[in-house]
């Protein structure tokens, strides 16, 4: 064989042992960045993929067989960063973290990552995965854009978000299947999600905790025992829900949103357009556990104040 073949031969021998299986232990994204639009590329990960700012990784189906106590890959300080059509499975046998985990950026500046087309799922047992995004530590300014996300089986909860201030951050077509908790946002965090879908989920769809607050734009919640989980907090924060529908077969009567320690700070709750439909012949869930100072902007649902 000619050197030359010989030689091509052997560095594509290479490439695809390394896109099977990445043994470094931390590797980073620009060693496996794949073309647009491309066929999507099984890759089995031993080790959190970090993701750095300017990169871009799409078409690929990663497949966890690193440390339980990891995520699949990290934004470590990512500013612009783009990750597209990528599927993450943790197998029978394995746990991950996380399956995307976004840090905040150490030069100060502002998030402004994409992330679109995610499908997260455990493919098995639920425990296999904690977070399908989780999103800690923040800075002001963060606009992470997330669009088109199907999580499903995650343990905790499909997105995860924390000690984010006064931000403007937009969710596009979140949906949450068969998970404890949807959302779940705290320490003074403002998410907006538009068009977000939560189905099957276990326990509650939406919690907000230590003064976070969330508008939802648009969101379909089916099958679930609560909508959401407002727990009190020193700050503010709240809920507002503009144009939604939920309908449930497992509530047994629960209440549709419960406040829990709402004595210890000032909030808001407003409900515009927000259709509620018990199934299975349950009867019309209540809005409970509030205290007096909390302020009800409006309930055009016509939900019973418990």
């Amino acid at each position: 064989m000619p050197k030359l073949k010989l030689a091509l031969a052997v560095a594509g021998i290479a490439t695809a042992l390394a896109l099977s299986s990445c043994t470094e232990s931390v590797t980073t994204s620009s060693q496996a960045q794949q073309s647009a639009n491309g066929p999507q590329q099984v890759v089995h990960l031993t080790e959190t993929l970090v993701v750095n700012s300017g990169d871009a990784i799409r078409d690929t189906h990663y497949i966890w067989d690193g440390p339980a106590t990891s995520p699949m890959l990290r934004l470590s300080g990512a500013q612009f960063a783009t990750l597209d059509h990528l599927v993450f499975e943790v197998p029978d046998g394995h746990h991950a973290t996380a399956a995307v985990q976004l840090a905040n950026a150490p030069s100060g500046g502002p998030l402004a990552n994409q992330l679109s087309n995610l499908k997260v799922g455990s493919f098995g047992v639920p425990a296999n995965l904690d977070y399908g995004l989780l999103w800690t530590d923040s800075l002001n300014g963060d606009s992470n854009t997330i669009t088109n996300v199907a999580i499903f089986g995650a343990a905790r909860a499909g997105i995860s978000v924390s000690n984010v201030q006064a931000t403007a951050n937009t969710f596009r077509g979140v949906y949450v299947f068969r998970s404890p908790i949807g959302l779940h946002s705290e320490a003074g965090a403002t998410i907006e999600c538009e068009n977000c879908g939560f189905i099957g989920s276990t326990d509650v769809d939406i919690e907000l905790t230590n003064g976070a607050g969330l508008i939802l734009i648009g969101t379909y919640s089916e099958q679930s025992h609560s909508f959401a989980r407002v727990i009190g907090g020193p700050g503010g924060g709240g809920l507002s829900v503009l144009g939604g529908y939920w309908q449930w077969s497992k509530a047994a009567g629960g209440p549709t949103i419960t406040g829990q320690n709402t004595a210890s700070f000032r909030s808001w709750l407003r409900l515009t357009d927000f259709m509620v439909t018990p199934l299975d012949g349950q009867p019309h869930g209540t809005i409970s556990g509030f205290a007096p100072n909390i302020t009800f902007l409006s309930n055009a649902a016509g939900l019973p104040v418990g």
